[in-house]
């Protein structure tokens, strides 16, 4: 485009067309600094499945839960629930697949002897290693 001459008072002034700013404004650092947050968030999320049943588990001490093992979860009424199996079906493919550990989360109320029964079912070889999930006491939750 041709400049512009603006006759002031004697003074000769160029005037220039404005720049036109770029339309295409490069967003590929955002999109970078987005997908960097995408992966932070899930590098430190713990991503668990929803517990099929709801349960309150028992509180008490012990160590920190460090590994990441199957779980099966046995409600109040002594029912058991393995991923989307339940029942007398939960037991047999908890059986059949001879885990090392086992991760049992259990409801609070549920009676000692119906979760001794329930053990032994889970695990009639005594092979796999039983590990009961626990709340934490109440006065180390809050």
């Amino acid at each position: 485009m041709a400049s512009t001459r603006l006759h002031w008072w004697g003074i000769v002034m160029r005037l220039d067309p404005p720049s036109r700013r770029r339309q295409d404004e490069n967003i590929v650092p955002m999109i970078n600094v987005v997908f960097l947050l995408l992966i932070f968030f899930l590098m430190t999320a713990q991503m668990t499945p929803p517990s099929p049943v709801q349960i309150t588990p028992p509180s008490g001490e012990g160590t920190a839960h460090t590994q990441d093992a199957p779980r099966v979860y046995i409600d109040q009424s002594g029912e058991v629930y393995f991923t989307t199996a339940q029942g007398a079906d939960a037991i047999a493919a908890v059986v059949s697949s001879q885990f090392e550990i086992l991760d049992i989360a259990t409801d609070q109320a549920v009676d000692a002897n119906v979760l001794i029964a329930r053990l032994q079912q889970l695990n009639p070889t005594g092979q796999t290693r039983i590990e009961l999930i626990i709340a934490p006491p109440r006065g180390l939750a809050e």
